[in-house]
């Protein structure tokens, strides 16, 4: 009977645990026995707000304990938790801020995370055009669009997406108009030759390690922050390896299959097989930015236009 009764006792509180994670939105582990909340709260997104000023949404309602925020002002909001630093950040530089906070049940937090300078003028920006199949003379390179005057400084391009990238830029504080462009150089150092203009920023990756020649994702977001806004994103493949979907290896999928999951990609990769160092993957200029594979195409042979419009002659065998 001691046997049948405690088997009778963990269905019970197993079916309970159920019925209640049906009903929320985020999946909370609970006790069973006294079917209270047991899991921390989890940090979703990190927000600057002004120069000075940090939101951090959470998945659940939490309450800071203050004495672990060295004496900053803070404001819980529900899910929300609002930081005043006690001093000034611009949009390219960073802290890194603790603190613990603690849910309706008792269950802390104890969480440290980079919190970026505040942009308060972004630039609207696009990938416009890349090279994934670089030589030592042509080396791979990044172009992005600026869709939308403003201040560049805090935009990252993953080479991935964010949280899952092999590496990242974080561009540098520059004011750009409508029709100017970045380029950035997925290598150690920029070559001699270039050098920024009022209309072109150069930037280089500060990393030897280029891109996929065949398959990939490129991310652009508003900045390197917990949660930032995606601006554009880019898929490509050669559609010649017979594993994980035609991508080759399960990492390059996971991130792919991320962007799908997030509506950040809405089609098909760019086919990437038939480019070079100079036939280079370009968005047709004016074209809406859809986020689909229609919108690029493969430039004519040597018609490579980093820093400038792209020509919109494809290639042709």
């Amino acid at each position: 009977m001691k046997v049948k009764f405690v088997f009778m006792l963990c269905l019970v509180a197993s079916i309970l645990f159920v019925s209640c994670s049906e009903e929320q939105t985020v999946a909370t582990i609970v006790n069973f026995f006294d079917m209270k909340d047991c899991q921390a709260p989890v940090l979703l997104e990190v927000n600057s707000t002004s120069s000075s000023s940090v939101s951090l949404v959470f998945d659940e309602e939490v309450y800071p304990i203050e004495s672990s925020f060295d004496s900053m002002n803070i404001k819980a909001l529900g899910c929300v938790l609002e930081v005043e630093l006690p001093f000034t950040l611009t949009p390219d530089s960073y802290y890194d801020l603790k603190g613990r906070v603690k849910d309706v049940c008792g269950n802390s937090n104890l969480f440290s995370v980079r919190v970026w300078g505040y942009n308060q003028n972004p630039a609207s920006a696009v990938i416009n055009e890349f090279s994934t199949k670089g030589t030592e003379n042509q080396p791979d390179r990044t172009e992005i669009l600026i869709t939308e005057r403003g201040n560049i400084a805090g935009l990252v391009l993953y080479d991935g997406v964010p949280g899952d990238s092999k590496k990242s830029v974080i561009l540098p504080y520059a004011e750009l108009s409508t029709g100017d462009f970045v380029v950035v150089y997925w290598t150690d150092k920029l070559p001699s030759t270039v050098s920024s203009t009022e209309h072109v920023v150069y930037v280089c990756a500060e990393s030897e390690s280029s891109l996929s020649d065949d398959n990939g994702i490129l991310t652009l977001t508003s900045s390197p922050s917990q949660g930032s806004r995606v601006l554009d994103c880019a898929v490509y493949s050669s559609f010649t390896s017979s594993q994980y979907e035609g991508f080759g290896t399960k990492a390059v999928l996971t991130r792919v299959e991320k962007a799908r999951e997030e509506n950040w990609w809405l089609s098909s990769a760019i086919n990437s097989r038939t480019s070079t160092s100079t036939r280079t993957m370009c968005r047709y200029p004016n074209s809406m930015d859809t986020d689909t594979a229609d919108e690029w195409y493969i430039c004519e042979t040597r018609g490579q236009s980093f820093g400038k419009e792209n020509n919109g002659v494809p290639y042709s065998p």
